[in-house]
């Protein structure tokens, strides 16, 4: 211990602590293997170790309480190699950071001598006593005093109530790979100097787990827990999606009795983002909660039934769209069914539907009618009235499955069952002598084998083709639903009657050719759920909606209905609001609706941490009202540069210049950003000769692909890459208001370097920029893009020269 460093106690402090959690991994890592084996073992011998017998009653009731037993120790084995997994799994994040900060809490009206020393890291860590407390988790009540106050008056919420008291110190700590880098004194809430120095590192694939630097207002969005609904709403990089997250993981830990990660449900904007994120909670500390798109849920209730739109089509139709007026009408009907009142108009159409306002189908078999629509009706005409609607159908179904198990014993003979005998598979031939046989042993009576074999196939072929009218029963598809909710459309009146009558024979068109119109799907489903009583998710408690600006009103009002019991944690930015049906999540009433003003939290986050002050500071004012509110973390770069070119070729040709030059200096997530899908194709193509190890990001891509990419701007939302390159910052591509927040969005997905190319005339949202806000260079006059052949030549060239 060096006398003259004034760190020398903490340093002390610290590597002990390492080396109590070394010791102990070494002492449980093996004790990891034991335990499987243990549990392997015990799976093993399982029947074993139980008697099957039930000779009598009461031999049954002993043979059933033994494999009770039998399964209850398998299952506390299993239960203990869990556990030490998570254990051991914690103690390794501990051994890469034991811990990062510190503060000295003494309560209001303590001593001195009854200050808490709280040391704060990525879990709880107790000494071989099980009682000495050497590391807090980050998400303990006391360890809020750390994000949210600098040394002075204090408080925070216990289970017991609010604390008060002065914190007296507050300690930072920097560590490298488990070892001791440094420590300082933080007069701030967290150091600029730590945050800037996490902020400063490359991206990756991955999004990063952080809990040292969470902020003031994003540790209020973790903890808050008074409310039904917890609003998030900041600009582009300000950490929504972290805390988000963080919140999960918080919630976790704080109802760990009560609260499982299985009864957690994400909605990710696209399965690139949940291949983005799905490493987080592990890191953590927690199981991975569920994850879906609204889009998979949508597809999955829907199943063969109907082609589900995608909403990037929806979405590219309108970005493809140069006929201003119908481009107008597409945003104003989409707007139209955004609207969450017509929830509300449905049920009361429901309500007032009967034997005579529903539109039945008949059941038919091979071309032929078995059950008319008028007998469907009758049949539906003859239950009680006095029974909600889902009752009635649901006796109804009863009724008509009764009919078809008539009608399916009278169809043995016909024709086409005779057609088919000549044509059976092999399959059914094996299933009709296994039933011959097991007939055959069960009665006295001599039969003629090949008779009943004929007998036995004829029941079988009508039972199988039976089924598939049975399951349209079950699902109440009797009812002509696509002919219900095209009538409810055509029954309500609109503040634009012309374009709304319009879309809903749009709309009826794409039923009848069973495609479902992504601006109509969750209000169908509302109409099957009336019909069939509900699909309510009552076992999950919390769910979480990232990138909800992309979402209507009336899907979030369906989600909420959806899952009756659970809280909601909604993250967005409206400025990114890119879907004409877009949440107005900066407008208190859209949120408010949902679950009341009494039971709703709003927490906006104004600060900008992805980006450099350069960029964030340029990517604002491309904004309509300059971004007033958004305010950048002072983590210093280069400013943006546009590149002007001649024409498009030599766009590419910079492009591809630029890419290697940035690979050179070190950065290793480059996206070049496209404005459509079909932009995205047509830059991949162009570039990928020159830069031989370029993926092309797809609404099927998965993952997001380590190294150079070229994406569509809409699926770069929410993740962030070291460089972006705009392929096309031209009012060709940018010039529509509309395109505005595309714009910005593709723009701020940049950590450290931004550059523009633009062949013509400027974006105006571009020109609007100051032009001190980012550099100009022009492209060199290197010629157009040659042909793939020989640009892949030159390339291979050019990499030998490199190397």
């Amino acid at each position: 211990m060096h006398p003259s460093d004034p760190w020398a106690a903490e340093r002390s402090r610290f590597e002990d602590v390492r080396r109590l959690i070394v010791e102990r991994l070494e002492r449980l890592e093996p004790l990891i293997v034991e335990e499987r084996d243990r549990v392997v073992d015990l799976r093993k011998q399982f029947w074993d170790d139980v008697t099957l017998n039930f000779g009598s009653y009461d031999e049954a009731l002993e043979t059933a309480a033994n494999v009770t037993q039998q399964a209850r120790l398998v299952g506390e084995r299993e239960r203990a190699h869990r556990a030490l997994v998570r254990q051991i799994a914690g103690l390794k994040r501990l051994r890469e950071t034991p811990y990062f900060g510190f503060v000295a809490f003494r309560e209001e009206g303590g001593s001195p001598a009854a200050e808490h020393s709280v040391y704060i890291g990525s879990s709880t860590l107790l000494g071989d006593d099980g009682e000495t407390l050497f590391v807090t988790d980050w998400r303990a009540p006391i360890a809020s005093l750390y994000y949210d106050y600098q040394p002075g008056e204090a408080s925070y919420e216990s289970p017991e109530g609010l604390v008060r008291g002065e914190m007296t110190r507050k300690l930072q700590f920097l560590t490298e790979r488990g070892n001791w880098v440094g420590a300082f004194d933080s007069g701030v809430t967290i150091g600029d100097a730590l945050l800037g120095r996490m902020l400063a590192t490359n991206s990756d694939a991955r999004m990063k787990t952080i809990v040292s630097t969470i902020q003031k207002e994003q540790n209020a969005a973790i903890r808050n827990d008074d409310k039904r609904l917890l609003v998030v709403h900041g600009p582009a990089g300000s950490g929504k999606t972290s805390a988000a997250l963080q919140r999960v993981a918080y919630l976790l830990y704080k109802h760990r009795d009560t609260l499982k990660s299985e009864q957690m449900l994400l909605f990710s904007p696209n399965p690139m983002f949940m291949s983005y994120v799905d490493t987080v909670l592990p890191e953590l500390g927690e199981e991975p909660i569920g994850q879906t798109t609204f889009l998979a849920y949508l597809e999955y209730r829907f199943g063969r039934e109907f082609e589900v739109e995608h909403p990037f089509d929806a979405l590219e139709t309108l970005l493809g769209e140069t006929d201003e007026e119908a481009a107008e009408r597409i945003e104003r009907t989409v707007r139209a069914k955004s609207d969450p009142s017509l929830l509300a108009e449905l049920d009361d159409f429901v309500k007032r539907l009967g034997a005579e306002t529903i539109p039945f189908r008949g059941l038919r078999l091979n071309g032929k009618t078995l059950v008319s629509r008028s007998v469907v009706k009758s049949v539906f005409a003859s239950t009680d009235e006095r029974l909600k609607l889902p009752d009635r159908l649901f006796a109804a179904k009863k009724l008509l499955l009764r009919k078809l198990s008539e009608r399916e014993v009278a169809e043995r003979d016909a024709d086409w069952v005779s057609s088919e005998l000549e044509t059976v598979d092999a399959d059914l031939l094996r299933r009709a002598y296994k039933e011959v046989r097991k007939r055959q042993r069960s009665r006295d009576a001599v039969f003629n084998e090949n008779t009943l074999e004929e007998s036995i196939l004829r029941e079988l072929i009508v039972k199988e083709r039976f089924e598939t009218l049975r399951r349209r029963v079950k699902r109440l598809r009797f009812v002509d639903v696509p002919e219900l909710y095209v009538a409810f459309l055509r029954s309500r009146r609109s503040g634009d009657d012309l374009v709304w009558a319009a879309a809903t024979e749009r709309t009826a068109e794409a039923l009848e050719a069973k495609r479902m119109p992504y601006d109509d799907a969750a209000l169908y489903l509302h109409l099957l759920d009336a019909l069939e009583g509900g699909r309510e998710r009552r076992d999950v408690r919390h769910v979480l909606i990232d990138e909800a600006q992309d979402y209507s009103p009336l899907q979030l009002e369906y989600i909420k209905r959806l899952f009756p019991v659970a809280r909601m944690t909604i993250v967005g930015d409206f400025r990114q609001a890119i879907f004409p049906f877009a949440a107005a999540l900066h407008e208190n009433d859209a949120m408010l609706r949902l679950y009341g003003e009494a039971d709703t939290a709003f927490v906006p986050f104004a600060r900008c941490y992805r980006s450099t002050r350069e960029i964030v500071g340029f990517a604002k004012r491309l904004l309509a009202d300059g971004g007033p509110d958004i305010v950048p973390f002072d983590r210093p770069g280069e400013r943006p540069v546009l590149v002007r070119a001649d024409d498009q070729d030599a766009v590419y040709v910079a492009v591809a210049r630029d890419i290697r030059r940035l690979q050179e200096e070190g950065y290793g997530s480059i996206a070049v950003v496209a404005k459509t899908a079909a932009d995205s194709a047509a830059a991949f193509e162009r570039l990928q000769p020159f830069v031989g190890e370029l993926a092309l990001v797809t609404r099927e891509t998965s993952r997001f692909p380590k190294g150079p990419c070229v994406v569509p701007s809409y699926l770069a939302k929410g993740v962030e890459f070291d460089a972006v390159l705009i392929a096309d910052a031209s009012e060709r591509a940018y010039g529509q208001e509309r395109e505005r927040k595309l714009f910005y969005t593709a723009c701020t997905r940049a950590m450290h370097r931004l550059r523009l190319y633009a062949a013509g005339p400027l974006s105006p949202f571009l020109r609007q920029v100051a032009a001190d806000a980012y550099a100009i260079e022009d492209a060199e006059n290197i010629g157009s893009a040659p042909s793939a052949t020989a640009a892949r030549a030159s390339a291979s060239v050019s990499y030998r020269e490199e190397t």
